[in-house]
């Protein structure tokens, strides 16, 4: 017998999970997901020159920073180590991955166009 028990059966679908992960995970994919990309703001992750463990707990790092500051992370569309994505898995000849979308869905339905396009050069005033 277990000193506590940290599982709870989810009511909505009668499957048994860690207490929590159903709220939590609910809670990333809401903030990971806005109604309207044009009024997010975003943090870019930077990638992570490691082994494959390591990158994914910077990512999650990552993650927490980005709801901490109430902006959505956007994986950089090209990773500073690639041997993860050499494989082929990653590479076939419909598409060529070069960061964890290979192995995942995107962090976000926003993309990293969406990013591009709120930054406009054209709007920004400069003083001569």
């Amino acid at each position: 017998m277990r000193l506590w028990d940290l599982r709870h059966v989810n009511e909505s679908d009668y499957r048994e999970t860690l207490y929590g992960f159903s709220a939590a995970m609910k809670a990333v994919w809401d903030h990971q997901h806005p109604a309207d990309c044009s009024k997010a703001k975003f943090l870019i992750s930077p990638g992570h020159a490691a082994g494959f463990g390591s990158q994914y707990h910077v990512e999650g790092s990552f993650l927490a920073i980005a709801m901490n500051l109430d902006r959505v992370l956007i994986a950089h569309p090209v990773f500073p180590s690639s041997w993860q994505f050499e494989n082929p898995h990653c590479q076939t000849k419909e598409k060529k991955y070069t960061n964890f979308d290979c192995y995942y869905e995107p962090y976000s339905s926003c993309t990293i166009q969406d990013v591009m396009s709120a930054y406009d050069p054209s709007s920004t005033s400069t003083s001569t």
